[in-house]
């Protein structure tokens, strides 16, 4: 794959192994990413315009609200062009997308309450290898300011809180890895990461989906709690399945692309 291909793939890849309780796609958005059920251009050096161009295309999830493109994961996945699936960026690659998991070749299961899609490393090294354009153009930096800025955002704020408060971190993993498997994960427990950027989560953490204290003591530190608690379970995840660092390192080459100036972003004082 050429080095400017799309950019936007990790944000892709980002949507493909969201839990169940982040989807909001019905069963007949699962069985529409089949082999066969659509095809994707040829892979060429026009790619990146293809995608940039052709994403914000008609809302493709009936059963999910459209916050695009201040949105979620799940509904930048959304906005997808008709022509791309699961089995066409795997064909891409040339890898297995997932080492293990729920999803099957080439379909997504978002339905599976305890269990989530692990990275195959090869094709996450692939995708960050290939993925990030070396260079802007006039037209992907609007696109992409458009698009995807905002999540971009969200995604690299919520990284520097992990890696900054590294405990907190590490402990939130620990206990989703537990429930997860005891196959005792609540329901909408990913509510709680609604307020992982509030500079007193880590020492107030939630005790139920709307905690009061944090509510009423930073709420979601103006980083949209909504996208936070996606953005964070999917980091959460990256952890378990040994792929979070190759995320971070191409995420870190797509905000440098196109937004160098969040590199230097960095945690809010506590009050």
């Amino acid at each position: 794959m050429k080095a400017h291909r799309p950019a936007l793939l990790l944000t892709l890849v980002a949507a493909c192994a969201a839990p169940a309780e982040d989807a909001g796609v019905n069963a007949s958005e699962i069985e529409s990413q089949a082999p066969g059920a659509s095809s994707a251009p040829t892979v060429s050096t026009t790619i990146a315009e293809y995608v940039l161009t052709s994403w914000s295309s008609e809302h493709r999830c009936w059963d999910y609200f459209d916050y695009f493109p201040r949105g979620g994961i799940r509904e930048f996945w959304c906005h997808r062009p008709s022509t791309l699936s699961i089995a066409t960026v795997a064909e891409a690659a040339g890898v297995r997308i997932f080492a293990s998991g729920p999803h099957p070749p080439g379909y997504l299961d978002l339905y599976a309450e305890n269990d989530f899609g692990h990275y195959n490393p090869a094709f996450v090294r692939w995708l960050v290898d290939n993925g990030v354009p070396s260079q802007a153009t006039p037209l992907t930096q609007t696109l992409y300011d458009h698009m995807l800025k905002p999540l971009a955002e969200v995604f690299w704020k919520t990284l520097v809180k992990a890696r900054t408060e590294r405990a907190c971190f590490e402990a939130e993993v620990a206990t989703y890895a537990d429930l997860v498997s005891r196959k005792a994960l609540p329901r909408g427990y990913y509510e709680r990461w609604f307020y992982f950027m509030n500079p007193q989560f880590c020492s107030h953490p939630p005790t139920a989906p709307y905690d009061p204290y944090l509510a009423d003591h930073g709420f979601d530190a103006g980083v949209s709690g909504n996208v936070t608690k996606t953005v964070t379970g999917f980091w959460i995840r990256r952890s378990l399945d040994g792929t979070m660092d190759t995320f971070a390192e191409g995420l870190e080459k797509l905000v440098s692309v196109y937004d160098p100036a969040l590199l230097n972003w960095t945690l809010p004082s506590h009050p």
